[in-house]
């Protein structure tokens, strides 16, 4: 008999906790202030190819990925797939192949910074397609949304 999963969060929090905890305590921060900025989107977990990473989409198809929190070995970065559309008036943003342009998050607190939230109202601002205001959130993760199909 297949053992029942283990509810979305407690495996996304055991996955963040593998981090380390600096990594951890960042990465907690910025999904919570994606969270907020866009509490109807749906957290999308991946941690296919050895990264950790939580991407915000109106539904579930990655390719329509509004934001995603990226922990890579030795920092945490926001990942703007339309990045290169996005204003950066004060040059936050990095990167040069493609759309896709990252914020690194500097430490606790980091998020918070007026300048950051509007790279993520930005990002929301683009959205294409639009966050749906009555969609009930959820949380996935990547590999049960494969199996599913």
């Amino acid at each position: 008999m297949k053992e029942p999963q283990r509810p979305a969060q407690l495996r996304l929090d055991e996955a963040i906790d593998r981090q380390g905890p600096e990594l951890a305590a960042i990465g907690r921060e910025a999904i919570t202030a994606a969270t907020a900025a866009m509490p109807t989107a749906n957290r999308i977990v991946d941690n296919s190819d050895g990264l950790l990473r939580v991407h915000f989409a109106p539904g579930v198809d990655l390719a329509a990925t509004i934001v995603t929190v990226s922990f890579h070995a030795f920092w945490v970065s926001y990942d703007f797939p339309r990045g290169d559309r996005m204003y950066d008036l004060d040059e936050l943003l990095r990167g040069t192949l493609g759309s896709m342009r990252h914020y690194v998050i500097e430490g606790a607190g980091d998020v918070r910074d007026t300048e950051v939230k509007l790279l993520l109202r930005d990002a929301i601002d683009r959205a294409d397609p639009p966050l749906n205001p009555e969609n009930r959130a959820m949380l996935c993760f990547r590999s049960d949304l494969e199996a599913g199909r």
